[in-house]
């Protein structure tokens, strides 16, 4: 699953960013729009779109609470990566 913006992430939920939402907020749009797309209350196929729901849930809710922001070209918010991480790739 490629990274999404937090932009995209509040159209998947269906918030309004500018209102400056509360994780609470958040929460609840989440739910909403979980129980409508859940694969068990679909007769199609809505695993990858519920998966993107989780990812977008996930998005806003790291931004929320101030752990995450607008990615740069390389994923890492604008820091730096975890050389910790980077060098677990190689074992």
């Amino acid at each position: 699953m490629s990274k999404m913006s937090t932009a995209e992430a509040a159209r998947e939920l269906g918030i309004d960013m500018a209102n400056n939402p509360s994780i609470e907020e958040i929460k609840k749009a989440y739910k909403r729009v979980a129980l409508i797309w859940h694969p068990d209350k679909n007769e199609e196929d809505t695993t990858a779109k519920f998966q993107r729901i989780a990812q977008a849930y996930d998005r806003l809710k790291k931004a929320a609470e101030g752990e995450d922001s607008d990615d740069d070209d390389y994923g890492y918010g604008g820091g730096h990566p975890d050389m910790d991480d980077i060098f677990a790739a190689f074992e």
